[in-house]
């Protein structure tokens, strides 16, 4: 393992392996670190439905349907308190591409079914990917591999580097030690919320808002908020997310938010460096 890299994507569930391989489509030499013993977070254990609108699927049924009405369906699921803090430029952003990132996924040979019903949706908009969201982590993590990017497991990030008010890389505890990683273009946070720490949640949320009952994670998902306590700490943080990882200045920490609104991270990489210098994780 190399001390440097174009892009280091802290987390290893489903956001950060989607950001972790756009970017080294695009070029960058990439760095995925997951304090688990293997990849997956809570996507690994989730039933792999895929929300979209517009995709090929729909219009296979007939169905006509667009990021629009997908937006104002969306705001039907949440209390109406929650829904009015959502930020709602990203939120448009996320369902406008979402039915690229359902070819994008596809493009690798994921296979998903549907689209089957969601109330309150209007239309079906539901995909499910064959067998389960497991898949995706397998996919994912391979196409990573082909493309030259470096995975280590077992490799939680302690803190991020910060120079002249910007981040410059992470330090993680890689084989018992610690390592200062770089990151010339930029460090993404994909580690998930804080839904399993409860200390965060009384401090953010307040000491009446209970823990996430029908999310909070079990291994390999821990959502304990690592590295967000340092992020929010951080003056270089924003909790404003951009609706895309390029938009983020080169050295600065984009939140996995910017990786899910997409599904992924599109940007364009002066590096087209192509070494094999990748792991697997444990299965």
């Amino acid at each position: 393992m190399n001390d440097t890299y174009d892009v280091i994507v802290v987390g290893g569930g489903g956001a950060g392996l989607a950001c972790a391989v756009s970017a080294a489509e695009q070029g960058a030499d990439v760095l995925l670190l997951e304090k688990q013993p293997r990849l997956g977070g809570s996507t690994g254990r989730a039933v792999g439905s895929f929300t979209a609108s517009g995709t090929a699927l729909q219009r296979r049924a007939g169905i006509t349907d667009g990021p629009d009405d997908h937006q104002v369906d969306a705001g039907l699921f949440g209390p109406r308190g929650y829904e009015a803090r959502n930020n709602a430029a990203l939120r448009r952003y996320f369902f406008g591409r979402s039915s690229e990132t359902l070819d994008w996924l596809s493009s690798m040979g994921l296979v998903f079914y549907g689209p089957s019903p969601e109330p309150p949706n209007r239309v079906p908009r539901m995909h499910n990917v064959v067998p389960n969201a497991k898949a995706y982590v397998a996919t994912l993590q391979l196409r990573l591999l082909r493309l030259g990017g470096t995975v280590a497991c077992d490799a939680p990030v302690e803190e991020l580097v910060t120079e002249s008010g910007r981040v410059a890389g992470v330090v993680a505890r890689i084989d018992g030690r610690q390592r200062v990683l770089r990151a010339r273009r930029g460090v993404v946070l994909a580690a998930g919320d804080y839904a399993g720490s409860a200390a965060m949640i009384s401090k953010y949320r307040g000491t009446a808002s209970p823990p996430s009952r029908g999310s909070t994670p079990t291994p390999p998902a821990t959502a304990t908020g690592s590295p967000s306590r340092s992020a929010l700490a951080s003056s270089t943080w924003t909790s404003r997310t951009v609706p895309s990882f390029a938009s983020s200045r080169p050295g600065r920490a984009a939140s996995s938010s910017s990786c899910r609104a997409a599904g992924r991270c599109s940007a364009s990489w002066a590096s087209r460096s192509r070494s094999s210098r990748a792991r697997p994780c444990g299965g």
